[in-house]
C-alpha cells in the first residue's frame, strides 16, 4: 500500500496549470490581432487561477499525509497516467513551441482541457471531503473551456 502525499498530488496538478498557461500565452502570439487573441489569454488568465487555488490548497495541507492507502496499482496507473498523458515523454513544451497556427493550437487546447478534467476526477479520490468543492468548481470551469474551444474549433467564434 502508498500513502499518498497530498503535497505530491497537488504538485503535479500546480504543473499542468502551469503548462496550461504557457501553452495559452504561446496560442496568444499565434493568434496576434485575430478575435481568438483575447480567448487565449482569458484562458491563460483562468490557468493561473487555477494553479494559485492548487498552490492555495498545498499550502493548507502542506506535508499532511492523505487519510487513506491505496493499493500499489493505483499509484501505478497515477504514475502512469501522468507520465503518458499528462507530461508525456515527448515533453509537452517541445510540442507547444511546434504549435504555430490557430488550428493546431485549438486542437492541442482541447487536448490539455480534457487530460486536465480527467486527472481532476482522479485526484478527487485521495483530496479531503472538506477541499472537493474547490476541486468540483475547476472541473466545471474546464468543462466550460472545452465547450468553448469546440465551438472556437467548429467555427463559432461567439
Amino acid at each position: 500500500m502508498k500513502i499518498f502525499e497530498a503535497r505530491e498530488i497537488l504538485g503535479f496538478a500546480i504543473q499542468i496549470e502551469e503548462q496550461g498557461r504557457m501553452f495559452y500565452d504561446h496560442a496568444a502570439t499565434i493568434a496576434k490581432g485575430d478575435p481568438l487573441e483575447k480567448i487565449f489569454l482569458f484562458l491563460s488568465g483562468e490557468e493561473e487561477k487555477h494553479k494559485k487555488y492548487f498552490e492555495d490548497l498545498k499550502t493548507k495541507m502542506d506535508q499532511h499525509k492523505l487519510f487513506e492507502d491505496y493499493p500499489e496499482d493505483y499509484q501505478s496507473y497515477m504514475n502512469a497516467y501522468l507520465e503518458n498523458i499528462i507530461f508525456p515523454s515527448e515533453n509537452r513544451q517541445d510540442a507547444i513551441k511546434n504549435i504555430d497556427n490557430i488550428k493546431s493550437a485549438i486542437n492541442f487546447a482541447i487536448r490539455i482541457e480534457l487530460d486536465s478534467i480527467l486527472y481532476y476526477h482522479e485526484i478527487k479520490r485521495v483530496v479531503p471531503s472538506n477541499q472537493l468543492d474547490i476541486i468540483d468548481r475547476i472541473i466545471e470551469e474546464e468543462r466550460t473551456h472545452f465547450v468553448k474551444l469546440v465551438e472556437l474549433k467548429k467555427g463559432n467564434h461567439g
